[in-house]
């Protein structure tokens, strides 16, 4: 087959999806395991501020001595602070406790202050959340962050960020996000976020296998042509708008759904953080970057399109030529020897008036 021009045409369609594949799956693998594209997230909870406010606050102290064990071996607070002796017994209190002896009460006003201490050691810094996974890490002494483990939202274990931030605190007590500062207004944010999340990987993933098909489906069109005959070139047009439409739909949904998602949580954690030393910032670098892969669907989708219409146009020529064809051949024809006959000799043609 020889290479023209023609072909050379279709070449960009080929290119620009392929491209567009390697930019979504970057955007939804981002951040599925620590130290794979980091900085690509999709928004990031900061709760390196959350408990530093509890030492001030006497809902802390009552949670606190409500699962008291009012003992010299091991209460709540040497389990906090990490003084605990492994030996020490692990009873909970079933009923209310009667009014605490002064030694206690005061062993609880000299060690609030230890209480945001310890728990900003126990905590992590920050919360980022992924296409697929939710990690938890800290920042560095340079200001960097530092991803330690990866949550994936599909997972058997919870990956929500208010289990996580019970879970990192490895206490054998049965705490609830208040007991750490973190009001059920702000909870019900930050949960809703694995769902919107849940719900966009869904949509991306879809998104991406029906770009992966627009690319497979575009290679054979560089062979094919209106000129070879058959219905070849038809189908691979539309089987390649078709792949194509779809894929820029699940994508555009799913980019839509985490960008606009991401900024509307990052405003709300804000607003309902603020007093607790919680805050979210939205990703910039992987809208970014997720939008460019769409970008360059759309310029596929166009390109599809325009062969679409060119192929229609070519469509209606064709069956305009053939019905032209078939009015010509049944028109009547003059008789062969009307077309060979002289015309008359002029003396006749004077005889005859």
């Amino acid at each position: 087959m020889r290479v023209t021009s023609a072909h050379m045409l279709r070449l960009p369609p080929v290119l620009c999806s392929f491209s567009a594949l390697i930019l979504v799956m970057l955007a939804f693998f981002a951040g599925n395991s620590p130290g794979v594209l980091d900085n690509y997230d999709i928004i990031t909870v900061n709760t390196s501020g959350l408990g530093t406010h509890l030492a001030n606050k006497d809902t802390a102290r009552t949670a606190i001595h409500t699962r008291a064990i009012i003992d010299d071996d091991c209460g709540v607070l040497d389990r906090i602070l990490g003084k605990c002796s492994p030996a020490a017994p692990d009873a909970t209190a079933t009923s209310a406790p009667p009014p605490a002896p002064s030694p206690v009460q005061d062993k609880v006003n000299n060690t609030a202050n230890d209480i945001s201490d310890a728990l900003s050691k126990k905590l992590h810094d920050f919360y980022s959340l992924y296409a697929l996974a939710a990690c938890e890490g800290d920042f560095t002494a340079d200001g960097n962050r530092r991803i330690s483990t990866c949550y994936s939202y599909f997972s058997t274990e919870s990956s929500n960020i208010p289990s996580l931030l019970l879970s990192s605190l490895d206490l054998d007590l049965n705490l609830s996000p208040s007991d750490v500062g973190l009001p059920s207004t702000l909870k019900s944010a930050l949960d809703g976020l694995d769902t919107l999340l849940k719900a966009f990987a869904v949509m991306f993933c879809i998104g991406i296998g029906f770009t992966g098909l627009a690319f497979l489906s575009s290679i054979p069109a560089l062979a094919l042509s209106s000129d070879d005959g058959g219905n070849g070139y038809t189908w691979s047009v539309w089987s390649n708008l078709v792949f194509t439409s779809t894929a820029l739909f699940f994508l555009v949904l799913g980019g839509l759904v985490a960008a606009i998602g991401a900024k509307v949580a990052e405003g709300r954690v804000n607003d309902l953080g603020e007093d607790v030393g919680v805050g979210a910032v939205a990703g910039t670098a992987w809208v970014s970057m997720a939008w460019a892969g769409i970008a360059l669907m759309v310029g596929v989708l166009l390109y599809w399109v325009w062969r679409v219409v060119k192929l229609r146009h070519e469509l209606r020529r064709a069956q305009r030529e053939a019905r032209m064809a078939e009015e010509e051949e049944g028109r009547p024809r003059p008789m062969p020897m009307e077309m060979d006959m002289p015309p008359p000799p002029m003396h006749i043609l004077r005889g005859v008036r």
